[in-house]
């Protein structure tokens, strides 16, 4: 028990000795968002006084690698002056950045359980824009959770070479967020990736997107229309879990799988069209949609997972209509399965 808690007291003093907040990690490429015309860097040989266009960044400020602590090529910690920076652009030269390397605030209450990022919170409440100079997204030590918790980005230059996916828990955290254009050459969202954007507004998906994880939009309460492109193949498991402004989906032919809760509790749908090409629908998709009215079944369905497959329990709703394909396995699983608050119709 001794050992135990000195090996935890011995992580807890690391771990406070670290640089102060911000996750910093690896991957995805687009320049996002809300209202962002040139953008204001302090790239190493700048000068004068206008931004850098959004595919690099360039200008006035100083130099950027003044802004960081070094070892060599990994980024260990910031300056006093790069702690100031409301823009903070990552070099080409840096290959690497130590966990908590960019933290600007105070470290958050740490649970010495365990050493998961979740025990910092509240990472960087300074930077509004963070820009990427060189080829790809440098390594993140102990984390893949690059920009999550910096309450202020508004804005990203990302690295020349773009990326495929958009990482795990990338934007977790990222409250000023409000628009994201997914951008060209990806094709997974990862996991948890836009958690708790409360304030994001709009996500423009790109036509190459095949996947997008478990919870990625999970809590992006402002969310309030989402179109799939064609491209699109699974939604993962409580992808839009609680988006509570949820008004419109809009799907298109070629997704295949809707994963376990994947709209579970977003109380602002009233009609869900789901298009021909789905074969599984997974249970609670729909569940605690309060206002849902009607649901459409394509007859390429071959998979519900149970009567709560679509998730049709506490409604506010007494009666939701269920449309089917007559003929179809909706139609027969309509049958089989208990719908005291379901009326099946046919289209």
């Amino acid at each position: 028990m001794r050992q135990l808690t000195e090996q935890r007291a011995e992580k807890t003093e690391k771990m406070e000795k670290m640089d102060r907040r911000t996750f910093l990690a690896g991957a995805a490429g687009v320049v996002l968002l809300s209202g962002f015309g040139s953008l204001v860097g302090c790239g190493k040989g700048s000068g004068g006084d206008s931004g850098g266009s959004a595919g690099g960044a360039s200008g006035g400020g100083g130099n950027s690698e003044d802004d960081f602590v070094w070892d060599e090529t990994t980024i260990t910690g910031l300056t006093e002056q790069g702690k100031k920076q409301t823009q903070l652009v990552i070099p080409a030269k840096c290959t690497e950045v130590l966990f908590a390397a960019l933290f600007t605030g105070e470290v958050a209450k740490m649970d010495i359980e365990g050493s998961h990022p979740e025990m910092m919170v509240n990472a960087n409440d300074v930077a509004k824009t963070v820009i990427f100079e060189g080829d790809e997204i440098p390594k993140l030590s102990y984390s893949e959770e690059f920009l999550r918790g910096f309450v202020a980005l508004e804005s990203v230059v990302w690295p020349k070479n773009g990326v495929s996916e958009i990482p795990e828990s990338f934007f977790y955290d990222c409250w000023s967020l409000t628009s994201f254009p997914v951008p060209a050459g990806v094709t997974h969202i990862a996991e948890k990736a836009f958690y708790n954007c409360h304030n994001l507004t709009e996500i423009l998906f790109n036509a190459e997107l095949e996947s997008i994880g478990a919870e990625a939009f999970r809590q992006c309460d402002s969310l309030r229309s989402v179109s799939f492109p064609a491209s699109l193949r699974t939604i993962g498991k409580e992808a839009f879990h609680g988006v509570d402004a949820l008004e419109e989906i809009t799907f298109s032919e070629g997704i295949e799988v809707i994963e376990y809760g994947a709209f579970w509790e977003c109380p602002g749908l009233r009609t869900v069209v789901l298009p021909e090409g789905l074969t599984t629908l997974e249970k609670r998709s729909f569940t605690y949609c309060d206002k849902l009215e009607s649901v459409y079944l394509p007859a390429s369905l071959t998979s519900i997972d149970d009567p709560f497959g679509i998730g049709f329990s506490h409604q506010a709703n007494p009666v939701i209509e269920i449309y089917v394909k007559e003929g179809s396995y909706a139609d027969t699983w309509f049958d089989g399965a208990p719908h005291n608050d379901l009326v099946k119709k046919y289209y």
